[in-house]
């Protein structure tokens, strides 16, 4: 069991992903980034959902699941950002959580911090 969930289940989540993010993200110049992670629970499991969208295309370019949230899994995270994007780092908008502001640093980004708004909460 995974999550309260059966391996079966899992198995079809894992494919119906595949078919969501089977498109290959290109390494280009890209300007802005916005990166962000949500928490899924599922009884007393706490995963983190991390997600990076291009913001001038509007296209999701990473998207990772961790099972902690810290300046460690930020860095891995970014640093999977860095590999497709070429030249120039772009900017990186982030939340105000404690693992940012060092993993973009160290990872050579520039990075501003702003408040994400969930369009159904205004």
């Amino acid at each position: 069991m995974f999550l309260g969930v059966s391996y079966e289940e899992v198995g079809k989540w894992i494919l119906k992903g595949r078919e969501l993010f089977s498109h290959t993200v290109a390494k280009k110049e890209r300007k802005r980034i916005a990166v962000d992670e949500k928490i899924i629970k599922r009884g007393d499991i706490y995963l983190y959902l991390w997600a990076a969208v291009d913001l001038d295309d509007e296209q999701v370019i990473s998207v990772m699941a961790t099972t902690e949230r810290s300046y460690v899994e930020a860095i891995r995270f970014l640093g999977r950002v860095k590999r497709v994007c070429k030249g120039k780092l772009p900017r990186v908008f982030v939340d105000g959580g404690m693992w940012y502001p060092w993993a973009p640093k160290r990872l050579g980004f520039t990075y501003s911090v702003v408040l994400f708004r969930s369009p159904e909460y205004g």
